[in-house]
C-alpha cells in the first residue's frame, strides 16, 4: 500500500475539490504544525471521496495519511464497486462484508470468529472511512504525529456521516537498511506488525473477528 502526494502539484490541485487547514493540537515538539486536508471526489466512483492529510511544520512535511471516505448507500453494487476502488477496499469487502455490504454473520455469531464481539450488524451501514496509508518521516516518529493525524481524520469523517473507520494493521515503516532477506526478517516483520497494531488499538481501533482488519 503506497500513496505519494505533493500538496503543490498540478495533479493535486485538479483532484482537490476542498481544502481545509487546522492547527495540529497536541504536538508539543511541533507547536506550530498545521494539518492540511485535501478532499476530492474519486474520478471513477462518485460515492467515494479521496482524502489526503498532510502534517506540515515550518515547510517540512512531518507525515501524511491517505484514506477513502465511502458512502455505502450510493454504491451501485457493493462488492464490485469496492473491488474497483482499491486493493484494501477489495479485501475489506470480501473478508469482512457479504455481497450486500452487511457484516458477515460469522463475525457476529461464531464464538471464535467474532473476536472481541464489539461489532454489530450496523457496521456496514451508512458511510465509512478506509485508511490506506499512514506515513511519518523517520526523524519525526514517536512524537505523536501519526496519532494526531489519524484522530483528526476520524473526526472529519464523523462530521461527514461516517459511522466507522477501518484499516489494515500491517507493519510500521522499517529502516532503509533493513533487508527482508535477513535471517531474522520474519521476527522483525512480526515485531513491527505488533507495534502497528498497538498504535491502532491505542487510538480506539478494534480487531474485526479473526481478520487483520481493525
Amino acid at each position: 500500500m503506497s500513496h505519494s502526494y505533493d500538496w503543490d502539484s498540478d495533479d493535486a490541485e485538479e483532484s482537490c475539490e476542498e481544502k481545509i487547514e487546522l492547527r495540529a493540537n497536541g504536538l508539543q515538539t511541533f507547536d506550530t504544525a498545521i494539518l492540511k486536508f485535501c478532499i476530492g471526489k474519486d474520478i471513477e466512483n462518485e460515492a467515494v471521496h479521496n482524502v489526503t492529510l498532510t502534517c506540515v511544520h515550518q515547510n517540512l512535511d512531518l507525515g501524511s495519511v491517505f484514506a477513502r471516505l465511502i458512502n455505502a448507500e450510493e454504491l451501485d453494487s457493493f462488492q464490485m464497486d469496492m473491488d474497483d476502488i482499491s486493493h484494501d477496499c477489495m479485501d475489506l469487502a470480501s473478508l469482512v462484508f457479504d455481497g450486500a455490504g452487511m457484516l458477515q454473520r460469522k463475525w457476529l455469531r461464531d464464538s471464535v470468529s467474532k473476536g472481541s464481539g464489539v461489532w454489530t450488524a450496523s457496521l456496514g451501514q451508512n458511510g465509512f472511512l478506509v485508511v490506506e496509508t499512514i506515513q511519518v518521516g523517520m526523524a519525526y516518529r514517536r512524537k505523536g504525529v501519526g496519532k494526531v493525524m489519524l484522530e483528526a481524520l476520524i473526526k472529519l469523517a464523523k462530521n461527514r456521516n461516517a459511522s466507522y473507520a477501518f484499516l489494515w494493521a500491517t507493519q510500521l515503516n522499517t529502516a532503509p537498511d533493513v533487508s527482508f532477506n535477513q535471517p531474522d526478517s520474519e521476527a522483525l516483520f512480526s515485531a513491527n506488525k505488533a507495534r502497528a497494531t498497538a498504535f491502532c488499538r491505542a487510538i480506539g481501533f478494534r480487531r474485526i473477528g479473526t481478520t487483520s482488519c481493525e
